[in-house]
């Protein structure tokens, strides 16, 4: 783990609201879109963005995913081979899961030769690395994410015949995206899996069995794809797994316990650091967290990025002392559970909301590890 990082006890998924005069300036009403307009606004709203984490007084920030349509956003942009395709209901009928509630507009399709031609998220974490001084942390949607959303179709056999190749090059693509975003500076890039969120839920496990497709195996192959990529990244770089149980405009994806996967992933899994979402009754109980093997940290995702609501200090305290049974304190930090925005058109919450959660996450980090 990075010295920069060690002892970061708040930390944040990283999508934030959009303001709303950005959302407007994105999809202008007459469709008029001014590439150049929206860039300098973007500019903007980022810096406003970067000082309000540091106000708050947050030590890991982001740039609020502000130049993304969603959490997914960019990578069919940089690299060939790559397209999205397929509307809500085709990527539920093609998919390895039914995705339910989890909305999502598009899922990725390999139809050729994976390559990177340029970079993902570089330019991103160059603009942000210019405004502070404190963690820059860059997100990148998981290995997982351009396979399991797509289902059995989501790679041209004609391209790859051999699915081992493909998932060479697929992990190529972020081993040469992360040596690019180590050099511009970066030491905390986290990977977002959604995918091994769905293997939590028994009713998705189920409908797998039934297609003949065994969700531990899955679960063991995205584990093996992150591992790959985790392992070649420079040591001074921290990569994190946020493993996500969803916040698509308010709403989640999948439920249950992360029981069915914990011994597995938590194990099997390299990176130092796991970001696990535990804010309400659906994604079950604490326990599963004895399975997190003592070279880990974890952070834990309780404060709720759907509702409105503000969680109580006391509530927080009480559920990390819980966390504390299983996990020794000083490998724990908290977070809310998943990006306050993973689509850019929000959720129900207010930028007050969000700025008043932010404000408790870093109040009640201070009175539990001062």
């Amino acid at each position: 783990m990075p010295k920069a990082a060690v002892g970061l006890r708040a930390d944040h998924v990283g999508s934030l609201l959009r303001p709303k005069r950005l959302i407007e300036r994105r999809y202008p009403p007459g469709g008029e879109h001014d590439p150049a307009a929206l860039r300098a606004l973007e500019d903007q709203c980022i810096r406003e963005v970067v000082a309000l984490q540091e106000e708050v007084g947050l030590e890991i920030i982001t740039d609020g995913e502000y130049r993304r349509s969603s959490w997914r956003s960019g990578f069919s942009g940089h690299i060939d081979g790559l397209v999205d395709r397929a509307a809500q209901a085709e990527v539920n009928k093609r998919g390895f899961a039914d995705m339910g509630s989890f909305i999502m507009d598009a899922a990725p399709f390999t139809e050729g030769k994976l390559k990177r031609v340029s970079g993902i998220a570089t330019e991103e974490f160059r603009f942000l690395r210019s405004l502070t001084s404190r963690v820059a942390k860059v997100t990148l949607p998981a290995p997982s994410f351009m396979h399991f959303f797509g289902g059995k179709d989501a790679v041209n056999r004609s391209a790859y015949p051999d699915l081992d190749s493909f998932y060479a090059d697929l992990t190529n693509v972020y081993i040469e995206e992360i040596a690019e975003l180590a050099i511009l500076g970066a030491t905390y890039v986290q990977l977002d899996d959604a995918a091994l969120g769905f293997l939590c839920d028994v009713g998705i496990r189920g409908r797998m069995a039934t297609a003949g497709i065994n969700a531990d195996d899955m679960a063991d192959l995205y584990v093996d794809l992150l591992n790959t990529v985790i392992a070649a990244a420079p040591k001074q770089v921290m990569l994190a797994v946020h493993i996500c149980r969803g916040n698509s405009m308010g709403k989640a994806g999948g439920a249950g316990s992360f029981e069915p996967i914990a011994k597995r992933v938590f194990n099997r899994l390299i990176a130092r650091r796991l970001l696990l979402e535990f804010d309400e009754p659906h994604n079950g109980d604490l326990s599963p967290l004895r399975h997190v093997p003592d070279d880990k940290t974890v952070v834990l995702g309780l404060i709720s990025t759907k509702s409105p609501v503000l969680e109580s200090a006391e509530w927080l305290k009480t559920r990390v002392q819980e966390a504390a049974s299983y996990i020794p304190l000083e490998r724990l930090c908290i977070s809310p559970q998943c990006g306050f925005a993973s689509r850019d058109k929000g959720t129900s919450l207010t930028q007050d909301d969000e700025l008043a959660k932010l404000r408790l996450l870093v109040q009640v980090t201070q009175s539990i590890w001062r």
